[in-house]
C-alpha cells in the first residue's frame, strides 16, 4: 500500500460549485478502499501558457491504496472533474 493525494478543485473552471463531485467522489473512495483524509480547502497558484497567474481553490484527499486501485481513483475523478487537466 501507498499514500496518494489528491488535489481536486472546489470549482468548475466557469465558477459554479463542485461539491455534489466532491461528495460522489468520497463516496466512491469509502465503496473502494474503506476510507480517506480529507485535509479540507487549500489554495492552488498556477501560471498558463501566456505567463498569467491563477488562485484555485482546491480539496486535497490522502487515500492508502495500491498502485492500480489509485489508478481507478483517478479515471473517476477525471470523470467527476471533466474540466481539469491534472488531478
Amino acid at each position: 500500500m501507498n499514500l496518494y493525494q489528491f488535489t481536486l478543485p472546489v470549482y468548475t473552471n466557469n465558477r459554479d460549485s463542485y461539491e455534489k463531485a466532491h461528495a460522489f467522489f468520497r463516496e466512491y473512495v469509502l465503496k473502494t478502499v474503506g476510507g480517506y483524509t480529507d485535509h479540507g480547502q487549500v489554495d492552488g497558484y498556477w501560471k498558463n501558457a501566456e505567463g498569467r497567474e491563477f488562485r484555485d481553490r482546491n480539496r486535497i484527499y490522502t487515500v492508502a491504496t495500491t498502485p492500480a486501485i489509485q489508478d481507478n481513483l483517478i479515471a473517476k475523478a477525471f470523470d467527476l472533474f471533466p474540466d481539469q487537466e491534472a488531478i
